[in-house]
């Protein structure tokens, strides 16, 4: 059947304004969102810092027209906060918190896990702390020359405290221990309050803390700080030496937080949360009250900037673990 030129250019017309109004559509979709609140499940509790950090964070994107709702996930070592998201819908209304924790040293740790780390990708990152090497207000060692020096007289006698086997506060010690040529007995707890108890009794006189958790007992007199591990000094603890400045030209790590989205999540997506959340980050109040607290924020950078992060610390914190050949079980 022949069809009549009228035939032909109707049919074209009805097919070009249907694919015209689809991507109007699609068009008008993508600048919506988000069409409803942004779950950001967080692996720790109500108040503690990571939560402190997200939640300063969506006040802040909030006005923006992004917002998040914080779904606190605490326990199982972060595995069921990131099982969830690993596990959710790739259409930018989940991610999670992370940390190098959670994205670089489990996934070296543990055999096993109960979720694919490879199922998330990064997002952007929003705060990172560097390590403080700590010991108790009356402990002989006024630097960490002094320290090494008295490890070194007398191998072992010197304990050392971690929040665990495997813990980042155990591997920066031993990282320490190796490039200094010292040994010293490690005294694992369960999280590092009990270390903070344990160095204030002497029980234990060398902790490798995080500055944010060490701060207070800092500022109360308990803690002396020895050296810590960011390439330049922080100015809550300004009279602490950096380890490069103490010789040790390539010790520079740090406990960092993040935030990852399930793989494929759609670009426009990924675009504007991103926006947002740079801009929030970047906000002059929420920089002078983290840095109060010991943290820096991170400056725009996106996804390329936290896969680079990741990259690094793999390269940073695998020699370590791969020296110490530590395996952990769920």
């Amino acid at each position: 059947m022949t069809l009549s030129r009228r035939t032909v250019i109707r049919t074209f017309m009805r097919t070009f304004t249907a694919g015209a109004a689809a991507a109007t559509f699609g068009a008008a979709s993508a600048s919506d969102f988000p069409a409803k609140p942004i779950r950001v499940v967080v692996p720790f509790p109500a108040g503690s810092l990571g939560d402190m950090l997200v939640r300063a964070m969506t006040i802040r994107t909030a006005e923006q027209g992004v917002s998040f709702l914080v779904d606190n996930k605490p326990g199982g070592n972060t595995f069921i906060a990131m099982s969830t998201v690993a596990n959710a819908p790739a259409d930018g209304y989940t991610l999670a918190q992370t940390t190098v924790s959670t994205d670089v040293l489990n996934p070296m740790l543990y055999a096993k896990m109960p979720y694919d780390p490879a199922a998330m990708t990064p997002l952007a990152l929003m705060g990172y702390s560097p390590f403080v090497f700590v010991v108790p207000a009356e402990f002989p060692a006024q630097t960490l020359a002094e320290l090494i020096a008295m490890a070194k007289a007398k191998p072992g006698t010197i304990n050392f405290g971690s929040a665990g086997i495997g813990n980042a506060t155990q591997l920066v010690t031993e990282k320490l221990m190796r490039e200094a040529g010292i040994q010293m007995t490690h005294v694992p707890f369960n999280g590092s309050q009990p270390v903070h108890q344990a160095l204030i009794r002497n029980d234990v006189q060398v902790y490798s803390d995080v500055l944010t958790s060490a701060l207070p007992h800092i500022r109360s007199g308990k803690f002396r700080v020895l050296a810590i591990t960011s390439n330049q000094r922080h100015p809550v603890v300004a009279n602490a030496p950096t380890l490069i400045e103490s010789g040790f030209p390539n010790f520079v790590m740090s406990a960092w937080y993040g935030l990852q989205v399930p793989r494929r999540t759609p670009q426009d997506a990924v675009d504007r949360m991103v926006g947002a959340i740079d801009k929030a980050l970047a906000d002059p109040a929420m920089i002078s009250d983290f840095a109060n607290r010991g943290m820096v924020l991170f400056p725009p950078g996106g996804p390329k900037q936290m896969a680079q992060q990741i990259a690094t610390d793999r390269e940073r914190w695998g020699a370590v673990v791969k020296a110490l050949n530590i395996k952990l079980e769920q």
